[in-house]
Formats: C-alpha cells, structure tokens, sequence
C-alpha cells in the first residue's frame, strides 16, 4: 500500500490526455481566463491549514480515485502545467491565479505553492495536485477514509501507533519528531497514545480548516451557530447547563480551540469574563436581529453561576457544538460527576448537593428537573434518562403523554420495528457491535431489560414483550407482538436474550460511529482483504445459523452496489447507515 510502491488508478493516464475541446461560445465570459477557479483556490487554502497528517492521508487517497472522480481536475492540472511536463512550478501557479488580481497577493500564492507542495520539492506533482484541490464530499466518503486508514495501520491492529504514523511521514520527508508529536496531541482525543479509526475520520471529516474563515467572518464576533446554540442554552433546564458546565471542563484543547478564540474576541478588556456590554458589542453586527431585552435574556442564559458575567467555562458550555457534548464518552464522564456513589443513579439528594454547590437549585427546581427527566418514576435518574434529556433536540417535557408507565417507550418500539425489517448481514452486524459496546453505552439499556424480564431468568420470554407492549394498546396487535418477537430472536432460540435486545433497541448514533462499523467490518472481513467476500459471509451467518444459500444470494444482490460479488466497506456501510432497509415489512 506505498504511495510510490505500484502505479495507482489516478496515474494511469497522463493528465494532459484528458484535456476536453469546449464549442467555441459555450464557455462561461470568465471561465476561460481563470484556470483555478474560486472553489478550488478555496479548497487550497483550506489545504493549507491542515497538519501534515491529514495531508499525507489525502494524497493516499488522491492516488486510489478513480478517472471518474477526479477528471475535472485532471483538465484542469493539464491548462496549468503550461510545458506539459507533469508538474506545476510557482511561475505556472501564480499565472494560473492572476486572473483574481489584487484578491491575491505574491506572498499568498507563495503560501499556496508551499501548502500544495507536500514533498517539499519545489514543485507540484499531479497527485499532490489533486490531494490539495479534491472536493470534500469525494475524500470523506466511507470507502475512501477506510482504505487511507489501513494504509497507515500496517499491523491491522485498529490503530495507528506511534511508529506507523513515523514510518509514513519519514517516509515522505514529513515527520519530525516535534511534527509527530503534535499530530498526536492533535487527533489522539482519547489520549491512549494512538489513533484508532473514530479518530482519524474526525480528523479528515472535520469541517473547517485554520485560514479558511469567510471574509467578512472576522465582523462578527458572534456568529449564527453560535448565537443560536446560547439561545437554545438558555431553554434549558438546570441540570442539562450543569452537565454542560461540566463536559466544558473536561474537554480536550481541539474541541474547544475555536471557542477560545471567539471568546478572547469579545473579551474586549481580557480580564477572564465577558460582561453584558462585551456581549452587547459583539452581537451589535446582527442590528435588529436582535433588541436589547433578547440580548439580556441570552446573557443571563449563559451566566449558570448567576455572578452577571459569563466566564470561560460558561461561554464554551453554552455554545459548544451539540456534536461535541453528545459524545458518549462526554456524557458519561458527566453523569458520573453527578452519581457520587457509583450506583448507576442520581439520586435526589446527589442532585440537590451537586445543585446546590452551584447555587443554582431551589427544592422546586430539583423537583421539577425529577419529574421531567425521570422518565421511568422510581425517584432517581438512570443513565439512558440522562442521555435522553442531553440529546434531546427540544427540550424535556415535550415527550407524549403517558410514556412514562410504559416499559418499552416509542423510541424503542420503533427502533425494534425497524429492526426487523433490516437484512440478516444487517441485524449480525448489529449483534456484533452490541458485543462489543462499553458499560456506557448500554447502561440504560440493562434497566429496561431487567424490567421486561420480569423472572429474572436472563431471557424475556414472547409473554413477557407481550405484557411490556400492552400500554400501547390497540396501536400493538397480536400478530404485530409476535412479528417483533420473531425480528428481534435473532438466533430463533424462541426468546431474546440480553445481547439480542440490545441489538434490536440501540439508538443509530451508536451504531453508526465510525468506530464501530470499522469494528464490525474487520469481524467479517477475516482475511483483511478490504472486502466481505461470499464465502466469509457464509461462514460468519452459518456460525450463527441465520443463513441459507438464498439468504446469502439476497444479501450479496442487495448489498454489493458495484456488482463485482464481494461487499467493500463503502457499501458495508452504505447498509447499516440507510434509513430504510429494502424490502420493508411492516
């Protein structure tokens, strides 16, 4: 898997070869003069702003796109390459980009000859082209990312130790000690010394890259997202912005780099804290958009310590990204700072100290934070009602009517509906993840098996789904009750075990992680081949008795979108990520 071991798809074809003649009058009045246009000098610059790790990974996957994929960029490497010698050199750059005149300056295109270049060589080659200029939609694809990873994980180990990310960038004349280090720092988020798979496509999916920010970005301090998240902030209820404060403490200096700076931005005198009329400067730009009184309402929103200013901790509680705190390390770590005796709970009393250590809760407002979270009315608070309340989009108390006396809520219903739609490569790949989930991610779902398992015997039995779905009513037929009991039976031993509950109940935004599809993958993908063939899915459905030659036929026709009779990882996950399975029942 060298970069310059074997010729790749993308050199196959010299890039001049593929230059297309346009009817004379068809171009557009400018597009003639301007061999860069402004997406890809964009996508240079935010090319420019990635670490060194990224870029490598990129010209990994630069040299596996297919002709398809990169032959407008193919053309337009051809009209800057002006003497057809397979590189760009700084004079062909900077008279590619002239045409944008004053918008960019010597030492810029300096820059960008210097981003792109990631040899170091002087020049830009074809393949350093179009890692630097390729659209984001085509290298975050599941496919693309996967084989990147693999590349750099020589040992298949999961991970991308310390010496495989120091091999490769030597290799390239990358790497030096202090580089690798930071590269590190930067993308091992869990802080065990490695990347694994999660981390190395946050890294690659991450949205927006230093120096990328638009022009008139820099007027204004607060922007959109942010001003609309503290809004939603302050309809929160106390425990949700305690549990923010928290996670805020905790997080690592990446995820929070953008908000430091944003802060110091309205932190006009730099004492520590941003007071109301800081705040009220900084959201000026947004002119009526925004009359004093919301201002104050945002202001008193974000100061949880009610002191009036909002201090660093506040500031990034109440405006970090919801993809941020969702995370289920995050949320662990929080409910774990509340339930103070280890007991999988917040009690009441917990609730009150960790309140009131904030000055923030009354007896009214811990009782009302009880009735509205604790969704299962046993006077505490279990780890999935914690979840729930802090990935909740609307706030609590918006829930249906009468959910709480029933021990199989909607969301699960129709999770466990929807799984019995599902293909069997699909509910076995689920199976697997559940395998393999942490203590985290499942705990609120051993409280709900323990409570539909009503003999304790370690199984629920089609009585026991029968009497759990009854609040439903007439909403949940007989045959509709044994239908899900079927779905769900994955081993059709005639009841679900704790596993197989798990399996058919997890919310998606565990199962589609990238972590874990790549850790389902690699279980089916036995000989590391990058494909599912035919006979290793065979194998691994007659290991759990679920597959016939048909089912096998059904699955390999439904899945393998290229038709070459194997599944790859982009087509893996294409499956467990679609919404909708083919052939739907119910």
């Amino acid at each position: 898997m060298g970069l310059c071991s074997s010729k790749s798809k993308s050199e196959d074809i010299n890039p001049h070869a593929l230059r297309t003649k346009t009817k004379p009058g068809t171009e557009h009045p400018r597009a003639s003069v301007k061999p860069v246009d402004s997406a890809v000098w964009s996508r240079m610059k935010q090319f420019g702003g990635m670490n060194k790790f990224m870029k490598l990974a990129l010209k990994v996957i630069a040299e596996n796109l297919s002709a398809e994929e990169i032959q407008e960029l193919r053309s337009m490497f051809g009209n800057i390459d002006t003497d057809n010698n397979g590189i760009i050199k700084y004079e062909e750059l900077i008279t590619a980009l002239a045409p944008w005149g004053s918008k960019l300056i010597e030492a810029e295109a300096k820059q960008l000859m210097e981003a792109a270049d990631v040899d170091e060589n002087g020049s830009i080659d074809y393949i350093e082209f179009v890692a630097a200029t390729m659209p984001r939609h085509t290298f975050v694809r599941d496919g693309h990312l996967y084989k990147a990873f693999r590349h750099f994980d020589t040992d298949n180990s999961g991970f991308i130790t310390r010496d495989e990310l120091e091999t490769a960038m030597k290799n390239h004349g990358m790497g030096d000690e202090a580089t690798i280090k930071d590269i590190i720092a930067e993308v091992d988020t869990d802080n065990d010394g490695m990347i694994n798979y999660e981390e190395f496509c946050t890294m690659m999916r991450s949205e927006t890259q230093p120096g990328t920010e638009h022009p008139r970005a820099s007027v204004k301090p607060v922007d959109s997202a942010v001003w609309s998240r503290m809004k939603q902030f302050g309809a929160m209820n106390k425990l949700k912005k305690l549990a923010l404060k928290v996670i805020a403490e905790n997080l690592s200096a990446e995820e929070i780099q953008g908000l430091r700076s944003m802060f110091i931005t309205i932190d006009t005198d730099n004492n520590g804290i941003i007071k109301y009329e800081e705040l009220k400067t900084a959201l000026a730009p947004w002119g009526s958009k925004l009359i004093e009184a919301e201002a104050k309402q945002l202001m008193e929103a974000a100061d949880v310590d009610e002191n009036g200013s909002i201090d660093y901790i506040e500031f990034v509680a109440a405006t970090m990204p919801r993809h941020t705190f969702v995370r289920d390390g995050h949320l662990y770590k929080a409910f774990r700072h509340f339930d103070t005796d280890n007991s999988g709970f917040i009690t009441r009393d917990e609730l009150e100290t960790a309140m009131k250590n904030h000055g923030m809760g009354d007896e009214a407002t811990i009782k009302d934070i009880i009735a509205e979270v604790d969704t299962d009315n046993d006077g505490k608070i279990n780890y999935e009602e914690f979840c729930t309340m802090m990935r909740s989009e609307t706030q609590p108390g918006t829930e249906h009517p009468g959910e709480s006396d029933k021990a199989i809520n909607s969301a699960v219903w129709s999770r466990m509906k929807q799984f019995g739609a599902m293909n069997k490569l699909k509910k076995l790949a689920l199976k697997v993840l559940a395998e393999n989930l942490s203590a985290e991610e499942i705990q609120g779902f051993r409280s709900m098996f323990r409570n539909i398992d009503t003999d304790n015997n370690g199984i629920i039995k089609y009585e026991e789904l029968k009497t759990a779905l009854a609040p439903w009513g007439s909403k949940l037929i007989e045959a509709e009750a044994k239908q899900l009991m079927e779905a769900v039976d994955v081993d059709e031993n005639g009841s679900i075990d704790y596993i197989e509950f798990v399996t058919a109940t997890m919310p998606r935004h565990t199962f589609v992680r990238d972590g874990h599809l790549y850790k389902a993958f690699q279980h089916f993908d036995t000989d590391n081949s990058g494909f599912i063939t035919r006979d290793e899915l065979e194998t691994a459905m007659k290991n759990y008795g679920m597959g016939d030659e048909a089912t096998i036929k059904d699955i390999i026709t439904e899945v393998d979108a290229d038709n070459d009779g194997k599944i790859n990882y982009e087509e893996f996950c294409m499956m467990m990520r679609s919404g909708t399975q083919p052939g739907k029942l119910l």
